[in-house]
């Protein structure tokens, strides 16, 4: 099983362009040329993509930020600990103050047959196969194209920075961002976690996207929204 593929593959256009050098017998100084004029045209077509913007249509209205501090408990409460819908119901929303990040959750899916997730263009993807927001552990895991319509501004996160994750039965899961690490497509392993309470957010890095890094963050509390 790959991890989930959340940027634009350029194997494709590798080979054609290994193809046109060996036709046409391109010099390595051409070769050269052609890679950078390439590159130029790929960063001018999605660099926009990357630019710091806020959402016109904040999700945050879903978890009525005008009335909640950014303050949350360190530890769960037990009335929501108590509630029937704790760790049973779904994300439909993230929020990242600190990186202007607000972007609604949709569930997100791996075909066996093809080898690959589904993926939005405009929404965040829980992978559905993970641990759903709860006190318990596991990992909720929320994946994302690194755009700035989903988690573009991802990477500009900062240790001790919060997320909301907001479920469809009015809890919010408050998380504390505590690190990053990065891998290959091919590597599964975040899929396997077991331990405390974690969040991971991911989407695609590198000059061609292609890392895909996890941000881990820890769970801080619980509250009804």
């Amino acid at each position: 099983m790959r991890v989930i593929s959340t940027c634009y593959p350029l194997s494709f256009l590798q080979g054609l362009i290994m193809k046109f050098i060996r036709k046409y017998k391109i010099p390595a100084l051409g070769l050269l040329l052609v890679l950078a004029g390439l590159a130029a045209l790929f960063l001018g077509f999605y660099g926009h993509e990357l630019s710091p913007q806020v959402p016109s249509q904040p999700v945050s209205k879903i978890h009525d930020t005008t009335t909640k501090p950014v303050t949350v408990p360190q530890v769960v409460t037990k009335e929501v600990a108590a509630s029937k819908s704790a760790g049973t119901d779904e994300p439909v929303a993230v929020w990242l103050p600190d990186v202007s990040i607000d972007v609604s959750v949709i569930n997100g899916y791996y075909s066996r047959a093809t080898d690959t997730w589904t993926l939005s263009n405009h929404s965040a993807q829980f992978a559905v196969m993970t641990s759903k927001p709860n006190i318990a552990g596991g990992n909720t895991f929320i994946y994302g194209h690194n755009r700035s319509s989903v988690f573009g501004r991802l990477p500009k996160i900062k240790s001790g920075n919060l997320a909301y994750v907001t479920t469809d039965a009015g809890l919010v899961y408050v998380y504390k961002y505590r690190s990053s690490y990065t891998v290959s497509p091919n590597d599964p392993s975040v899929l396997s976690y077991q331990g405390a309470p974690i969040l991971t957010l991911q989407t695609c890095t590198g000059i061609a996207y292609q890392n895909r890094t996890m941000y881990v963050f820890d769970l801080v509390g619980v509250r009804h929204a």
